[in-house]
């Protein structure tokens, strides 16, 4: 069993805490644990990906970068196995306590911590925000049957064996042909 999911993801900014626009990059990879969206789950496969700047603005740190992932889940149609590349723009900013009353408010922030902030939040959100919500094989997949469970490329049941409330309809209308 590997290492736990990180709760937070400390980026000390103290070097540029006093400096206006003064940057800090930095480039990580990191394990992060499943994303669940509603009821899909999504596994990392190996680590993430994080490349990430942080500049001072005069009263706040602002955070801008990107995340990229392959992520595990079961395809909503065949339930199999599918692996899907992520990539996302994080977007943060960071305040010091008691500036908060300054902001307008729909203004989403997170506070600088001493000399440091947690970009995880920021860092899962992005993520969050690129992850399908019906996810599917990218090349396409069969649905599965309804009878035996099986691909309905390889399933034995044909259309006789349709208990489907639709299948009386079938008489209904003549087939045209060719």
């Amino acid at each position: 069993m590997g290492d736990p999911a990180p709760e937070t993801l400390l980026l000390d900014v103290a070097e540029i805490l006093h400096a206006t626009a003064g940057s800090l990059h930095q480039t990580l990879e990191l394990d992060l644990g499943s994303v669940d969206v509603g009821p899909v789950g999504f596994a990392p496969i190996g680590p993430v990906h994080v490349d990430i700047t942080l500049t001072y603005a005069g009263t706040a740190v602002v955070a801008e970068g990107t995340v990229d992932a392959t992520v595990r889940t079961a395809c909503v149609r065949c339930l199999g196995d599918v692996d899907l590349a992520i990539h996302g723009a994080i977007e943060g900013f960071y305040i010091q306590h008691g500036t908060e009353h300054d902001l307008p408010e729909e203004q989403e922030y997170e506070f600088i911590e001493g000399t440091a902030v947690d970009v995880l939040p920021a860092v899962r959100s992005a993520l969050i925000l690129e992850l399908p919500f019906a996810p599917v094989h990218p090349g396409g997949c069969q649905a599965v049957c309804p009878q035996c469970g099986e691909g309905v490329d390889s399933c034995m049941c044909g259309p006789e064996g349709s208990d489907s409330p639709f299948s009386a309809l079938k008489d209904l209308f003549p087939n045209p042909g060719p």
